[in-house]
This record gives structure tokens, C-alpha cells and sequence, in this order.
């Protein structure tokens, strides 16, 4: 990635709940994940890899070095929240990635990580398990 005066590579594996680790539904997750890409849009890093599963999301990213790695959480968990009615819980897990092969390690870790269609929903709006 670039910069005006720098060039960079950072990356990050980032994984967060929701509140009280309940399940999302279908629909809000595709929600969550367009709110995810407007809000990287719109503060400038990129979402290298993203799913978000029945309970908890795990993100790729890269952020430029102006911004810290508790500010896009802060942000992602705020504006997903406001736009989506969806609590977070106040924790989240980071590591950073440097080598390559670890890199296409977590890539594909967070790839399999996709939903499987076998939780029935009762309540398709709070995504609360029967």
C-alpha cells in the first residue's frame, strides 16, 4: 500500500462477537458486511478477507499507519451497530501478520470459517437460536 510519503504492508487478523455471543441471522450479515466495506471506504483501509459467521466476525486487514488498530475496531463496531442493530462485545482479538505463508494460512482459516446453514433462527431479526 501507499501512502503520500510512505509505503507500507500491514497487516492484521482481527475476530469480534456480538453481545452475549448471539447468533446473526442471514440477512444481517450481509448487512454487517456492507457496513463493514463502506466504513473501510470511507476511513481508508482495505478488507483483505472478511466473513462473518453465526456468532462472531474475523476480518484481514490492512491499515495504514496513521490510523490505530483500536480506532477501526472502535469504528467498525460503532457504525455496523447504528446501521444495523447489532451489539458487539466490548473485547476483540488482533495479531499481526508479517510472513507470507502465514498470511495465505489465515486467509484461507478465515475462508473456511463461513456459515453453515444448519442453525434454524426463531427470530430472523435478533438472530436468536431456537
Amino acid at each position: 500500500m501507499k501512502g503520500a510519503h510512505s509505503v507500507y504492508e500491514c497487516f492484521y487478523h482481527l475476530v469480534f462477537c456480538p453481545k452475549y455471543r448471539r447468533a446473526i441471522a442471514p440477512e444481517m450479515r450481509n448487512a454487517i458486511e456492507t457496513e463493514f466495506k463502506k466504513t473501510a471506504y470511507l476511513c481508508r483501509f482495505d478488507i483483505v478477507e472478511m466473513t462473518i459467521a453465526e456468532d462472531h466476525a474475523h476480518l484481514l486487514l490492512t491499515i495504514p499507519p496513521y490510523l490505530s488498530v483500536s480506532r477501526v475496531v472502535q469504528m467498525l463496531k460503532q457504525w455496523s451497530s447504528r446501521n444495523c442493530g447489532l451489539y458487539w462485545q466490548v473485547g476483540y482479538f488482533v495479531t499481526t501478520v508479517a510472513d507470507d505463508r502465514i498470511l495465505t494460512k489465515i486467509r484461507n482459516y478465515i475462508l473456511t470459517q463461513r456459515p453453515q446453514p444448519s442453525i434454524i433462527y426463531d427470530n430472523e431479526t435478533t438472530g436468536e437460536r431456537e
